[in-house]
């Protein structure tokens, strides 16, 4: 997942480069990996105090032991000792139990409110940025993430589930891992789906009204992406009759972005008599290649029944 993290910064960076517009994307971007180097640096400090907590009850219970068979002279020999071997981190552990103990969920709490903002500030981005296309659902996406940091949260919560415990700890471990990668699949699904559902909306044999903004308007929207949370998948975002795709390894220029559909009222003349001059000769090679292919049937046919009356009269001769 780190990795993931760190290929989606390098697109957003990549694309940075050629489009002031996805800076912001590239800010959002930074901000999830700096969130997960945040919880990476959080679980291995929980871990570490953990360890130190137990060290530290393990000798708690040596003291209560101690007492019980009268050896209050050894005991405190022994919490010295113990003082001196543990150091100031087990010390401070034993001094704020509470903290260390809410800690994981102080983790959860800020990772998914900074996730929950980078969702939104980047949705908001996006219907701002994308004027006239469609804006493709990745919400759940960052609910899978959510749902990760959830299954964390579940392992480092000792009594409920147990860090290295089995049983019921695995089935919480399946049932997260499986819902991460289900809501991965919807999620790359979806998009799927909706590019799809607005392409053959918004194509030329089905759609006859002129574009509502100026295709030229449409240019300076390039290289508008989000990210999912793993493999970048191609991402299309349709202008209503420009269509700008995006891929990983590179972005279109202005110059190979297709034009399709009838031309917009801003055009100049040369241009929309170039459109309707393309537009007959489509139809005339059409209708010579449906007259062709009618013309050929035609001799086919005769062809057959020639030979049909051929093989009467050979019959009748015979007779």
């Amino acid at each position: 997942m780190f990795w993931c993290f760190v290929g989606e910064y390098r697109r957003e960076c990549a694309l940075a480069r050629g489009n002031s517009l996805h800076v912001p994307f590239l800010l959002g971007s930074s901000i999830n990996l700096l969130l997960f180097g945040f919880l990476i640096c959080a679980l291995s400090t929980t871990f570490y105090l953990g360890s130190s907590l137990r060290w530290y009850n393990d000798s708690e219970k040596a003291c209560i032991v101690m007492q019980k068979n009268a050896m209050l002279e050894q005991m405190k020999a022994g919490l010295q000792r113990s003082k001196v071997e543990k150091g100031w981190v087990a010390d401070w552990v034993s001094r704020n139990y509470n903290v260390v103990r809410s800690f994981p969920i102080y983790v959860f709490g800020v990772s998914l409110l900074v996730v929950l903002i980078n969702c939104g500030v980047r949705a908001l981005l996006m219907l701002v940025v994308d004027l006239g296309g469609v804006v493709c659902p990745f919400i759940a996406v960052y609910v899978s993430r959510c749902l990760l940091l959830m299954s964390v949260r579940c392992l480092l919560e000792e009594k409920r589930v147990g860090i290295f415990g089995r049983g019921f700890a695995s089935l919480i471990i399946v049932f997260f891992g499986f819902f991460y990668i289900a809501f991965s699949l919807l999620g790359f699904f979806v998009c799927r789906f909706f590019i799809c559902l607005f392409e053959d909306l918004l194509s030329p044999s089905t759609s006859t009204s002129p574009p509502l903004i100026d295709v030229s308007l449409s240019q300076k929207i390039l290289n508008v992406g989000c990210g999912v949370g793993g493999p970048m998948w191609a991402i299309a975002v349709y202008s209503h009759a420009k269509v700008i795709g995006i891929t990983q390894e590179r972005s279109m220029s202005s110059a190979q972005v297709p034009t399709q559909g009838r031309p917009s009222p801003g055009l100049d003349q040369a241009k929309t008599q170039e459109w309707v001059q393309t537009a007959q000769s489509t139809t005339n090679k059409a209708y010579n290649k449906a007259t062709a292919s009618k013309d050929e049937a035609q001799q086919k046919k005769e062809q057959s029944a020639g030979i049909i009356q051929q093989r009467a009269l050979e019959e009748k001769k015979i007779v």
